[in-house]
């Protein structure tokens, strides 16, 4: 008759032989297929013991293979990177910001989010399941010699050991998850603590500056309120002022002043012909950044001298539309921006 297949126990050795350490093979059911006289192939059902428990990583289509944030954190949240941008104050990123590269720098370091894969528990240790598979066996004489079994799946899908995935892998929901968990969001409100002090210290400069810019505008304003205030003194009426054209000695007095100074009359006349005046109409611009603000036209009506060999007709009919401008110094004395014309301008006491 034909020979006796080979014993279940020859093949459960043979199982056991290319099972990783962490699987162990129990029952196993067999059917041997002889191919010839002395040779076969047997097909195998046996029982797989895990020793401790095991774990897959998942695929994409499952899990995500790599740990996301939130599922780190499970029902904890932390604010996006792009969500604490965009409530800090937009002009801490402008160009020539000096806190720019500071927030930027914490930004970066709160968008980094732990590296982690995540794993998936398979098989709890003493769990069991079946792996079938078949193994080719030759008799000779009465021993058999089997070949390395093949399965016909991968042992791999039953998982691996914890130990087996490295320091970079997280159950989600285990101990060590919760732990890393509590580590990042104590370094993020690290960083978040960081970043409102950044924002403080920004508020805090905005303020300095703008009690700067205040203080600025008002030392601005008094120095224009006592410039107005030293012009309408060198203008109010009865103000006289000597002054030579050619040589020739002049008076200037000024006559009226109305609306705060947007009025002005004045005579000018020869010291040795008083009596020979010429009106000016005239004003003060209140425009600060007019260099000489006091402007006084002649008046066309107002007396002429024929005598064109006097300098006081010169005076009279001097450039720039016959128009005169006046500023007054840090010491309140009138100066004119045509001393060509006007030279030795001097207040009479």
């Amino acid at each position: 008759g034909p020979p006796p297949p080979p014993p279940a126990s020859l093949v459960e050795q043979a199982i056991k032989a290319v099972l990783p350490a962490y699987l162990t093979a129990g029952k196993t059911q067999t059917e041997y297929l002889p191919s010839g006289p002395q040779a076969g192939v047997v097909k195998f059902r046996a029982t797989v013991v895990a020793a401790e428990e095991l774990y897959v990583r998942p695929s994409p289509s499952g899990y995500g293979g790599s740990m996301s944030l939130a599922e780190l954190l499970g029902s904890r949240t932390v604010k996006p990177t792009a969500q604490l941008r965009q409530e800090m104050p937009q002009e801490m990123f402008s160009f020539r910001s000096p806190y720019r590269a500071e927030a930027e720098r914490l930004l970066r370091e709160c968008d980094k989010t732990p590296q982690y894969v995540a794993l998936k528990a398979t098989m709890g240790a003493g769990a069991e399941t079946t792996i079938y598979g078949k193994v080719s066996a030759e008799r000779m004489l009465d021993k058999w010699t089997l070949d390395a079994p093949a399965f016909e799946t991968n042992v791999q899908q039953f998982g691996q050991p914890r130990s087996a995935w490295g320091p970079q892998a997280l159950v989600p929901g285990s101990q060590q998850a919760q732990s890393v968990a509590d580590e990042y969001l104590r370094n993020r409100a690290a960083l978040e603590k960081q970043l409102s002090g950044l924002v403080a210290k920004y508020k805090e400069g905005l303020q300095a500056e703008e009690k700067a810019k205040d203080q600025a505008k008002k030392l601005e304003e008094e120095a224009i309120q006592k410039r107005y205030a030293a012009l309408l003194a060198a203008t109010k009426p009865g103000m006289k002022y000597s002054l030579t054209a050619r040589d020739e000695p002049i008076i200037l007095q000024f006559t009226k002043q109305e609306n705060d100074g947007a009025v002005l009359e004045a005579e000018m006349c020869h010291a040795k012909e008083p009596n020979k005046k010429k009106t000016y109409l005239g004003g003060i611009v209140r425009d600060t950044k007019t260099e000489f603000p006091i402007f006084l036209k002649p008046v066309a009506s107002s007396g002429v001298l024929r005598d064109r060999k006097r300098a006081f007709v010169t005076v009279y009919e001097q450039p720039h539309n016959n128009t005169y401008h006046f500023t007054v110094d840090e010491n309140g004395q009138l100066i004119t921006n045509n001393p060509r014309w006007l030279a030795g301008l001097k207040r009479m006491e």
